[in-house]
């Protein structure tokens, strides 16, 4: 498994790239968020046309990096969801020129009076549509279990069942279920339930005080004062990749440290460098 970061996580000083800061971290892979206007924000590089697409892929040859999966924000249950599909299908065919494996996308809807049901039943609809659309293609797409719904496993197996696709899988967030309010001790149990569907990951943690860590929470309970580096968190990461390793994964390993803006700017270097040696002390 490589270690790989979300570029949203890797730390810039005025006048460095993203390029700068990933050498200086040694990491050589790295997640991509692409806008709905198919521009890869992190480098202000669109990524619309095939000459664009093909400098893209150049700048990534030369300095030795790969993109373990494009990021997108979508919202298969709002009004414009048909634009997010769309979108999602560039994306395939975006990642497909990058020999990218996976392509993340999100259950999440602004639309927060939705049935659970309801946003399943969208999502599972413009899924299908997408893969239809994209069909042969060996891009997955990797739902991230986020926010309110896709955190549920319900809401999962049944978005699971309904769409009925191998390329289907999640962006496996360690944080997330923990985020949502699962004692410590009934993490591992989901993380071995879905390890089978794995096609990418966002590496994160918690350090919830251990009167909490052990019962069941309110959703988000005081998530911006706990969330921290890899670490310093309450979930054990070496058991983690274990259960991903015993499942078959042999994909990314990217850290999405949600913590840095607790710390200066001058020491946010070496935070993530310390999550990369978390990482690498899981292997």
């Amino acid at each position: 498994m490589e270690i790989a970061v979300r570029d949203a996580c890797v730390p810039l000083i005025e006048e460095q790239s993203l390029w700068d800061a990933l050498r200086l971290l040694g990491i050589a892979s790295v997640e991509l968020a692409i806008d709905a206007e198919m521009t890869a924000k992190s480098l202000q590089q669109p990524v619309q046309t095939a000459d664009q697409i093909r400098e893209l892929r150049g700048r990534l040859g030369e300095r030795g990096v790969r993109v373990c999966a494009l990021l997108l924000a979508t919202d298969f249950s709002g009004v414009d969801a048909d634009a997010h599909v769309a979108w999602t299908i560039r994306a395939v065919a975006l990642a497909e020129e990058l020999e990218v494996p996976a392509v993340r996308i999100d259950a999440f809807t602004a639309d927060r009076a939705l049935s659970a049901d309801v946003v399943r039943d969208n999502v599972a609809r413009c899924v299908r549509r997408i893969l239809a659309e994209t069909a042969g293609s060996g891009v997955d797409l990797a739902l991230e279990n986020h926010a309110f719904h896709s955190n549920d496993p319900a809401f999962l197996d049944g978005l699971f069942a309904a769409v009925n696709d191998d390329r289907l899988g999640l962006t496996l967030d360690t944080g997330n279920f923990y985020w949502f309010g699962y004692p410590l001790e009934e993490l591992y149990g989901l993380f071995a339930k879905y390890a089978g569907r794995v096609k990418h990951t966002h590496m994160k943690n918690i350090n919830y005080p251990l009167e909490m860590a052990h019962q069941r929470r309110p959703v988000g309970w005081e998530y911006g004062q706990y969330r921290c580096p890899l670490d310093e968190g309450n979930i054990d990461l070496s058991r983690v990749v274990r259960i991903l390793r015993e499942a078959g994964y042999q994909r990314d390993l990217c850290i999405e440290n949600e913590s840095l803006n607790r710390y200066p700017e001058s020491q946010r270097l070496e935070i993530i460098r310390r999550d990369i040696r978390a990482l690498q002390r899981c292997e």
